[in-house]
């Protein structure tokens, strides 16, 4: 244990005076602790992402929960095009109990409109039922691929 602290406090010495941590303290601890002695305990940053996109060009994200949280998430993007990189998107968030909470993103004339949505890809507010309802379609294709990549559907 010893041999772990030096090593991390000669890391921690070697970046007095660099801007490259700021803002990110978990992430210089998690460094100083793996970089310097050549070991590898969390696989990623302290708060570590998942990204991945299929032959169809769905993008998947899940973010997990940051430090002392349980708040992560789980998302499944439409394929975006040259044309339009901004895609409607579908975000889970798991309960701790069981089950989720869904929420899309969805675009439709340069506007960008964030909308919880019930298991059934339904509005959960009355104002949001006209927009929810013109992107249907895209809604059902994007429960069906995160039930393909993560059964979420019971």
């Amino acid at each position: 244990m010893e041999k772990l602290t030096e090593n991390m406090i000669r890391f921690a010495e070697n970046k007095l005076g660099s801007t490259e941590y700021a803002g990110w303290c978990l992430a210089f601890i998690e460094d100083a602790l793996e970089i310097s002695n050549h070991i590898e305990i969390f696989g990623s940053f302290v708060t570590p992402r998942y990204v991945y996109t299929d032959a169809d060009r769905y993008d998947y994200l899940v973010k997990y929960p940051d430090y002392l949280t349980f708040t992560g998430n789980m998302s499944v993007g439409w394929p975006t095009t040259e044309e339009n990189v901004f895609t409607d998107a579908l975000i889970m968030w798991p309960e701790v109990s069981s089950g989720y909470k869904f929420g899309v993103l969805l675009y439709e004339n340069d506007m960008e409109y964030a909308i919880y949505i019930d298991s059934e890809g339904n509005a959960l507010s009355k104002e949001d039922e006209d927009i929810v309802s013109r992107h249907s379609d895209i809604i059902r294709s994007l429960f069906m691929k995160a039930d393909e990549r993560w059964g979420i559907i019971n």
